[in-house]
């Protein structure tokens, strides 16, 4: 195998700076999609891309995982300790899923959020580079279908991470890999699909998608969870109902990623862009359950990406509500 990925075949690819036609960007996906087969034959990436495929895995309810610490306290009361499988097994009985290692419990309170402007992987790659963080990615999706609407080509942040990565592979599950899959779209309304090991393999769009040489090409893990699509708004805020379920998607992203074994996040700005979230409602939502006793202890970085395309001020907003 080529220590190189192939050369681009679409004709998509312009001068830097330009955003794609849709019918350009349909040409990325189809050729993403292409890739797939070559990359689960190459002899490094192969077998990591896919053991990807079965362990993704659905979270379905509200109350698939309840507060973690309560699960250890009743672990200790029923036998003087809590060992990791004794936690699991309890977070088994309620969920789809087979959890990792808990999170590690530490006398630490929230970290304080940090806001980047940019693209969502352009700042998970970013913070590989400087930090050596590997952060679960928060993946702003359809409740619907893998990927949105990134096979006609739209360009929300769902998007853009399917027409650079093999996020589709397990996704979709494009080759039968998990057999034994149960699991189905739609997703729960306050449910998530946990994926890891997505290969990043192209650049973005002011780029043309460009496909990197192999040694370039990096793993992200996902969480994907579908904010309220146009939610009732009365005075630019949610209904209790709309605020509610906001906050149990909230609090389900942080479970999935404490029970999942990830201490590092990269957010976002949840439902704020096409969506019609109210942004300063959402802003808040994510500070109050950040400060909620349940994940006190949890993280090590609670990071946001958001890309303002639109001049929504997502940016400015979260930054002064979440640090204010």
């Amino acid at each position: 195998m080529s220590k190189a990925m192939p050369q681009q075949r679409h004709n998509a690819q312009k001068a830097p700076g330009r955003r794609l036609r849709r019918e350009e960007k349909i040409a990325v996906c189809r050729e993403t999609i292409s890739f797939f087969r070559e990359l689960l034959d190459h002899n490094r990436y192969g077998p990591i891309l896919a053991d990807s495929v079965p362990k993704t895995r659905m979270f379905h309810h509200p109350d698939a995982l309840p507060p973690f610490q309560e699960k250890v306290d009743i672990a200790k009361e029923a036998s003087g300790d809590a060992s990791s499988a004794d936690v699991n097994k309890l977070a088994v009985e309620d969920s789809t899923t087979t959890p990792s290692t808990p999170p590690t419990m530490k006398p630490l309170a929230t970290p304080t959020p940090r806001i980047f402007a940019g693209d969502t992987l352009d700042v998970a790659i970013r913070l590989k580079a400087t930090e050596n963080l590997n952060p679960l990615i928060l993946n702003m999706a359809s409740i619907f279908k893998p990927g949105g609407g990134w096979q006609n080509g739209s360009s929300a942040q769902e998007e853009q991470i399917f027409y650079r990565s093999t996020y589709d592979l397990p996704m979709t599950d494009h080759f039968k890999l998990d057999p034994g899959r149960k699991w189905r779209y739609p997703m729960p309304v306050t449910g998530g699909i946990y994926t890891p090991n997505v290969l990043v393999f192209r650049g973005n769009e002011l780029n043309g998608y460009p496909i990197w040489e192999y040694e370039d090409c990096v793993f992200f893990n996902f969480v994907a969870v579908a904010a309220l699509k146009n939610p009732v708004i009365v005075d630019g805020k949610f209904t209790d109902e709309g605020r509610d379920i906001t906050g149990e998607k909230i609090r389900g992203i942080l479970r999935i990623a404490g029970l999942t074994g990830h201490r590092d996040l990269l957010l976002g700005a949840l439902g704020c862009g096409a969506y019609g979230n109210p942004k300063r409602e959402v802003a808040m939502l994510f500070k109050e359950v950040f400060g909620e006793e349940e994940f006190q202890g949890w993280f090590d970085h609670l990071d946001f990406a958001i890309l303002d395309t639109r001049q929504e001020g997502n940016c400015a907003l979260f930054q002064e509500v979440l640090l204010g």
